[in-house]
């Protein structure tokens, strides 16, 4: 463990020293934070008061008009009034080579530690190392990546059921090993402003020790503008989980908004019914906690944002998150959420964020937490 960190440190910084020879662009932002929490949302702590102080580091070199590096990584110093705690991470590292086949048509491929995702980040939404090709062409865009999971840090990773837990009293953990393969596709402006996705992500476990099984996730996507004035999202998973016994299970999500003439403010209705049987393979943040997963679920909410000012976004939401399993709908929690950015300045922007879950059965464990912070870029 000690003998990776230490090849991942030295590897940035020969990235950064070597960067000073080329034609390189760089910088850094100051992430400080302040959070009060209640006991239910980390048990584990008796404080409930957290302190972070967290540098990102990022540098762009570009070797030639087709291939560039990207490298960006963090520190993270933090304590509960209780103990301390240290985070490093590497959010990424890769090797951008774009090559034009025509006038509309372009290759990229991405070689290293980068981002994949599907379309809101249901699926996955996380880091992976491996490789990427893109090929756009015109108004379509396709993707096939490749890549691996155990060289991530644990704590910036929520595989659901996995058999390493995140430990904040190690500055660098191990995630759990899985190869991940995709395909993705988007095709924009089909018909009147709409367009259509699909993607397609199959994690293999390649530990023996681990908890989950081979899964596989199809996904297809819907959205667009309506009109000037009214936008939808609407989308399907599918699942296929293998083990002892195959099972499959699926998820529909459905998003409808208005867009009122004020104040750059937005309206939203949004439903997500996932199966009994489907599986989730990170934990998407749909309710806050560990009790409730995308799993045998019903939700209802409506959100709603507003700019006041050019520099000032407000935004809040409300849920009520309800249990599907056995063919009964019962109620189990109303969740709401707000937040807040200030633009101070043109590199210094200051945030809240409050989120609430309020029990509606004796099972679920209500929680609170509120965070401030300030970001200053350098």
């Amino acid at each position: 463990m000690k003998k990776l960190l230490k090849n991942i440190l030295c590897l940035s910084l020969m990235f950064f020293v070597a960067s000073f020879a080329f034609s390189v662009n760089f910088g850094a932002n100051l992430n400080s934070t302040f959070g009060i929490f209640d006991s239910n949302v980390f048990p584990s702590k008796e404080s409930n008061m957290l302190l972070s102080e967290k540098v990102d580091l990022w540098m762009v070199n570009s070797f030639n008009e087709n291939v560039l590096l990207r490298v960006q990584g963090s520190y993270e110093l933090g304590c509960d009034f209780e103990t301390i705690y240290n985070q490093l991470d590497l959010s990424c590292l890769k090797l951008e080579m774009g090559f034009d086949i025509s006038r509309d048509s372009t290759i990229n491929v991405d070689l290293g530690r980068f981002y994949v995702s599907d379309s809101d980040s249901t699926v996955y939404g996380n880091l992976i190392d491996g490789v990427n090709a893109s090929l756009s062409l015109d108004d379509v865009e396709v993707d096939l990546f490749c890549g691996y999971t155990g060289l991530l840090n644990a704590n910036s990773i929520s595989i659901v059921n996995s058999s390493k837990e995140k430990d904040s009293n190690k500055i660098y953990s191990l995630a759990s090993g899985f190869l991940v393969a995709g395909n993705s596709l988007v095709a924009n402006d089909i018909w009147q402003n709409n367009s259509i996705s699909y993607d397609v992500f199959a994690f293999l476990p390649m530990e023996k020790a681990e908890n989950r099984s081979t899964s596989i996730y199809g996904k297809a996507s819907f959205f667009g503008n309506i009109n000037t004035a009214f936008y939808h999202d609407f989308s399907a998973i599918l699942g296929l989980f293998y083990g002892e016994k195959t099972t499959t299970g699926f998820v529909l999500n459905g998003n409808f908004g208005w867009y009122p003439s004020f104040k750059n403010s937005t309206l939203g209705l949004n439903v997500v019914y996932a199966s009994e049987n489907y599986y989730p393979f990170i934990d998407s943040g749909i309710v806050m906690g560990e009790d409730i997963s995308l799993n045998g679920l019903l939700k209802i909410g409506i959100n709603g944002s507003i700019k006041p000012l050019s520099n000032l976004y407000i935004g809040i939401m409300g849920d009520f998150v309800m249990d599907s399993k056995e063919n009964k709908i019962a109620p189990d929690c109303f969740q709401w959420s707000s937040s807040l950015s200030w633009q101070i300045f043109s590199d210094m922007m200051f945030n809240i964020n409050l989120i609430q879950k309020i029990p509606l059965n004796e099972s679920v464990i209500p929680g609170f937490m509120g965070v401030a912070s300030l970001v200053v870029n350098i």
